[in-house]
């Protein structure tokens, strides 16, 4: 399998399926397709591999620890099985547009003088709908 340009990592612990599957789903929906996905799970869970491997794509890879790391750590273990020059953190709770990496990543490969590529993000509710409001205060917030 060729080297992807974007290892894409997904930390995960007894996360929520239904989010987890919306986060997976938003990374392959990519229209930057040139990516692999690494789930590193923190709470071994069956029902998250099950999931991760229900997707049947074989850009994803599951990992599963053998103890519970914490966050900083189940990311770095992702960090470490990312094959790709550039990495990205989609949180197990997260959803990106479509455009999230095909924006992001041509500035990068273009320059190679740059080091990170940051982007606005949107709050939304369980549903899926957006808090208008707390969207445009965290965004001011964070600059």
């Amino acid at each position: 399998m060729p080297t992807p340009t974007v290892s894409i990592a997904i930390a995960t612990y007894r996360s929520e399926l239904g989010f987890l599957r919306e986060a997976l789903s938003s990374a392959l929906a990519q229209d930057f397709q040139d990516l692999e996905v690494i789930v590193t799970d923190d709470s071994s869970s069956e029902h998250i591999q099950r999931l991760v491997y229900s997707f049947g794509d074989p850009r994803i890879r599951y990992r599963s620890n053998s103890r519970a790391l914490g966050v900083a750590q189940n990311h770095a273990m992702a960090f470490h099985e990312a094959r790709a020059p550039f990495l990205a953190i989609l949180n197990h709770d997260d959803r990106w547009s479509s455009r999230f990496l095909s924006t992001l990543v041509p500035p990068l490969l273009g320059d190679p003088s740059l080091a990170a590529a940051l982007c606005d993000h949107q709050l939304m509710n369980a549903s899926g709908q957006e808090h208008k409001e707390e969207t445009d205060v965290a965004s001011k917030v964070w600059g």
